[in-house]
């Protein structure tokens, strides 16, 4: 019983890690390259229109920076995936 238990329990935790990686990616799609890209494209076409931004410095890393940071919660997420050594 014990024999079957260990890769049970080992399959258990790797599915854990897979779904919070998945949650990560999926947040990722819907938050930086939902909202993030819409933002981007917004500001790529009225400053090509205007030749100027209207949006400060200051405001879109406000708004920005957040989005950016779901990158790195997918990468924090798969690197804490990996099995101990």
């Amino acid at each position: 019983m014990i024999e079957l238990h260990r890769p049970l329990k080992s399959a258990v935790r790797i599915a854990d890690r897979h779904q919070v990686v998945t949650k990560a990616m999926d947040i990722r799609e819907r938050v930086y390259f939902g909202d993030g890209e819409a933002l981007l494209h917004r500001l790529l076409i009225v400053g090509s229109e205007t030749g100027e931004f209207d949006i400060t410095p200051a405001k879109f890393a406000e708004t920005f920076l957040p989005e950016l940071a779901t990158i790195m919660a997918v990468r924090d997420a798969g690197r804490d995936c990996r099995p101990p050594p």
